[in-house]
């Protein structure tokens, strides 16, 4: 829980746009949950112009769209009323989302601005005796991918979680009007979908970790022999330097590949999960319909919004997988936020390098060579 307060922490001088975004992440997901309704109510519509059987059940749309609609008694300007309303709500619903995406945008590069520019401080007033001994492979992926994981989390990730938690719950209510059985259905599997996650992220830490250790690794590798290749030519050192980059990508590789069969696996099962939920929901539709239950328009909409009860649970992995990243980055990062600042101490920078020798009380300055 404190790791998860210290990503938070990196919001901070851009919570007025984190609350906007969020505000319209949850109007996005709102939004959606009464499309499958218009469908319904064309459906209902058409039903009632054939003749065919309908169980007589309300669709649960604003009151201002059932009356713009009601007051037309001619079946098919109903439903051409019906599918203006609709493209009005849908051009509404993209504008909303534009609108969300540059928000998210505006954040991420908000926070990834503060958190390079904060880090770039911080490394660059360390003591010599620090960067005497940090690679700097290592410190460059630190202030790169580490720091564009943790971004990425802590703008996008979030937001697609209280999406995930916003379709839960919107898709739920508009499932409660249309069938209650199978609301409880599609909502059965969370708690499945849950166990899995936990058992997922506690596994994909720790193997992220190691990714991470032997991505460095290889960075710190390359480093040196790009800053140092006059060197090993010299020394004719070649071949020992390419066994030892080879080695290392062969371990990076290997890690890399182990923490992918894992997620393959989580993703595959939580696929097949999904497809046999949406069985489920269509043979209980099914059995409602011969019931007299349910009629072929609520039975399409229940379809639909399934989805928004089933297909966001399984995009609780990807947040689960990037989280992770996001912990592990976000750690490596304080390590060197917590390395103690020269200024700490003294105040200022010793011994003060201005380009001058002092001999004796005589200053020396050295001669401008770039006319030479």
């Amino acid at each position: 829980m404190k790791r998860i307060r210290k990503l938070f922490r990196l919001v901070k001088g851009n919570w007025l746009i984190f609350a906007f975004t969020v505000v319209l992440t949850v109007f996005h997901r709102l939004s959606f949950s009464y499309v499958p309704l218009f469908s319904e109510y064309v459906m209902k519509k058409l039903q009632i112009a054939t003749n065919l059987p309908s169980n007589g059940q309300e669709v649960n749309l604003p009151n201002f769209i059932i009356n713009l609609v009601e007051q037309y008694s001619d079946v098919l300007q109903s439903i051409i009323m019906i599918i203006i309303l609709l493209v009005v709500w849908q051009a509404v619903r993209y504008v909303i989302l534009y609108i969300e995406a540059i928000s998210k945008g505006r954040l991420s590069e908000n926070v990834g601005k503060n958190l390079r520019m904060n880090s770039y401080d911080h490394i660059q007033n360390l003591s010599y005796d620090y960067h005497n001994n940090a690679d700097s492979g290592d410190l460059i992926q630190r202030v790169t991918s580490d720091i564009d994981a943790t971004t990425s989390f802590v703008s996008y990730r979030i937001m697609d979680l209280i999406g995930i938690m916003s379709s839960l719950t919107f898709g739920a209510f508009q499932m409660f009007h249309v069938n209650k059985t199978i609301m409880l259905v599609s909502i059965a599997i969370i708690p499945i979908t849950a166990i899995s996650s936990i058992w997922y992220f506690k596994k994909i830490e720790k193997m992220y970790t190691d990714v991470e250790e032997k991505e460095s690794e290889l960075m710190v590798i390359i480093q040196e022999n790009v800053s140092a290749s006059k060197v090993v030519r010299a020394f004719a050192n070649e071949q020992y330097e390419i066994e030892k980059m080879d080695q290392k990508n062969q371990e990076y590789r290997e890690t890399e590949i182990k923490a992918n069969k894992v997620s393959a696996l989580y993703w595959g099962a939580m696929d097949t999960l999904m497809m046999v939920q949406f069985t489920i929901v269509l043979l209980l539709g099914i059995y409602f319909s011969r019931q007299n239950i349910m009629d072929v328009a609520t039975i399409s909409s229940s379809l639909m919004l399934a989805g928004m009860l089933i297909w966001p649970v399984r995009g609780l992995g990807r947040i689960i997988n990037d989280f992770g990243k996001a912990l592990v980055a976000s750690k490596r990062l304080e390590e060197v936020f917590n390395e103690q600042s020269e200024y700490v101490n003294d105040g200022i920078l010793i011994p003060n390098i201005d380009g001058h020798i002092i001999f004796k009380n005589v200053n020396f300055k050295f001669p401008n060579t770039t006319n030479y």
